[in-house]
């Protein structure tokens, strides 16, 4: 597995792990963490596949404009993977304060530029 594969399976982790803890009552938050590291283990290179499939290639660059009102307002259900789960962060994401949301952002930001650099190598070799 690549440098950049095992940073952004750590920084997926760390992701949920952190919404969880924002959200210590949300058993769907916990159960996906759970998830999220199970899969990681059966198929490091799964969650990044996906990601990239699924939130980089359609929206890399509304987040990394950081476009709040594209997160809020849409409606993920006809491309996401895990719909539920995407409903449960902006749920979450809609309650917090601007340094919460910041840091949300922070780690979406990275995650896409990692599964770029990661699939960019892929293709390049």
């Amino acid at each position: 597995m690549s440098t950049a594969q095992d940073k952004f399976n750590k920084t997926f982790v760390e992701f949920v792990d952190d919404l969880s803890a924002a959200q210590p009552d949300s058993l769907e938050l916990r159960m996906y963490a759970v998830a999220l590291r199970g899969l990681m283990l059966a198929s490091p290179d799964a969650a990044l596949r996906t990601f990239y499939t699924e939130v980089t290639t359609p929206y890399a660059e509304r987040i990394l404009a950081r476009d709040e009102a594209f997160f809020l307002e849409r409606d993920y259900a006809d491309t996401a993977a895990d719909a539920e789960l995407v409903g449960k962060i902006k749920e979450v994401y809609a309650g917090m304060g601007a340094a919460d949301r910041d840091v949300v952002c922070k780690y979406m930001r990275m995650l896409v530029l990692l599964s770029r650099k990661v699939f960019e190598a892929t293709t390049a070799a």
